[in-house]
Order: structure tokens, then sequence, then C-alpha cells
């Protein structure tokens, strides 16, 4: 399953999905988000019989603890959308002081053109020099941390470039080693998302765990690796079409076509 609460005039309403077919199995408007309310939405789901593997969602406490009362034993998966949200604005933030760091720059060079007297100019050099300097450091900071979350992304993907299948202990290792160059750049709101990262990084992994099965199954009907690879690849294409838009989805779906055929 996948499953979430969206609002609707401050009204929660509570939805479960099938994830492949994105097929709704359940959709309804309900008073609470609480345990009790999402374990009646799976025992109704069950009553219809449908059984879940799983499922995948954010750490909403009604919903999780719901999920896991109606069907123990069944594994929950951390939502990578919702793990790694939190890194999306503090990206927005940091976009935007450096865009105003630049028009406060402008601002102080457009000042410095006014000014007249000697003792004035040497104010407003002063003035546009250190204004450059806050820019720079601004924009380097935006720019070393889009560079470390593009990383990030694609070290989440279930297949790297070539399509070797990405375990969980060695995305693992790659997390941990983004986050501690993120930490170095020394920036608290950067520093406090990590942390929380940090402490659910099992959860954020658990998902290849259970993928290395497939996979492993996978190459006991198809042992030549690179016919594997190629196939994966192209799965992974496909799935990433679905995700994007306009030059970005056509990307994809070219890539993902090539490399099936």
């Amino acid at each position: 399953y996948i499953s979430d609460e969206i609002f609707a005039n401050s009204e929660p309403i509570l939805i479960t999905i099938e994830p492949e077919s994105t097929a709704i199995l359940k959709i309804e408007i309900s008073s609470k988000r609480t345990k009790e309310e999402w374990s009646r939405h799976f025992e109704e789901l069950k009553s219809n019989n449908f059984y879940p593997l799983g499922l995948c969602s954010d750490r909403g406490t009604g919903l999780v603890e719901g999920y896991k009362q109606v069907n123990r034993g069944s594994s929950w998966y951390s939502d990578h959308f919702h793990e790694f949200r939190d890194l999306t604005a503090v990206s927005g933030k940091l976009e935007r002081d450096a865009y105003a760091a630049i028009e406060g720059e402008y601002e102080r060079y457009k000042v410095f053109e006014n000014a007249k007297s000697d003792k004035n100019i040497e104010k407003r050099i002063k003035q546009y020099e250190e204004a450059k300097e806050i820019t720079q450091k601004k924009v380097n900071l935006f720019d070393d941390f889009s560079t470390l979350t593009n990383i990030l992304y694609s070290s989440i993907n279930f297949f790297d470039n070539t399509g070797n299948f990405q375990t969980a202990e060695k995305v693992k290792g790659e997390l941990i080693t983004i986050f501690t160059i993120m930490e170095e750049l020394d920036y608290s709101p950067i520093k406090r998302v990590v942390s929380s990262l940090r402490e659910h990084i099992e959860d954020i992994t658990k998902c290849y765990v259970d993928a290395q099965i497939i996979y492993d199954n996978l190459l006991t009907m198809i042992p030549e690796q690179n016919i594997l690879d190629f196939l994966c690849l192209s799965w992974q294409h496909e799935h990433k079409s679905y995700q994007t838009k306009s030059e970005a989805k056509k990307y994809h779906q070219a890539e993902g076509s090539f490399l099936l055929n």
C-alpha cells in the first residue's frame, strides 16, 4: 500500500492506493487521523480481500500505528519523498537568500556610483565590498548544497549508472558520507535536517534490503549479468519518467526504450 492523509476545508481525507497501478483502493473523509481511524480503514480493506505486502508512507503516527495493528508482521517503509522534503525546503531558502544577496550587492553598487565626495566614495566602496563578500558566501553555500543534494538523489536509486544494484549497506555508506559533508557547510538549518535523517537512516534504507531479494531472484532467471543490467536500468528510467515532466520525461522514456532494445 501507499497511504496518506490529505485535506479539504481542514477535513482529513484518508487514502490508500495500490502503488504500481495507482488505483485508489479506499478513500474517505474522516473526522480524525488517529490510530483507531486508520485501523478501521485497513480492516475494511482486508474485508474486501486486499492484503498488503507492506506500507509506504510518511511518519504520521496514527497512520503507521493503525497499519501495524491490523497487519502485524507486515513491513513499513518510510517514504523517501517525505524523508528528504526538508532538504528541498532548505535548498529553496538558500536560493532565495542568494538572490536577495545579489540584489543587495547591486543596490550597494548603485549607491556607490552616485557617491560624490571622497569620504562618501570611500564609505560606499567599503559597503559594496562587504556586500560582494556576503553574496559570494551565500551563492557558494547554495551551489555546494545543491551539488550535494543532487548527488544524494542519485545515490538512492536502486541501480547505479551502469545497472549495478545498490545494496542497503552501499546506500547507507554514501548517505552518511553526504550527510557529513553537508554538516561541514556549517549552516544550522542543514545540520538540523541532517540530524533527523541520520536518526531515520535504517528506515530510509530498509527498502533496499527487500529489493535485493527481488534482484537475487531475477539473477536466477536472467543469469547473464549484462542483460540484467540493461533491463534494470530500463526499468529505472521508465519509473523516473512517471515522476518528471517535459524534457526530462522525454529523456527517461528514450533512455528506457534504448536500453530495453
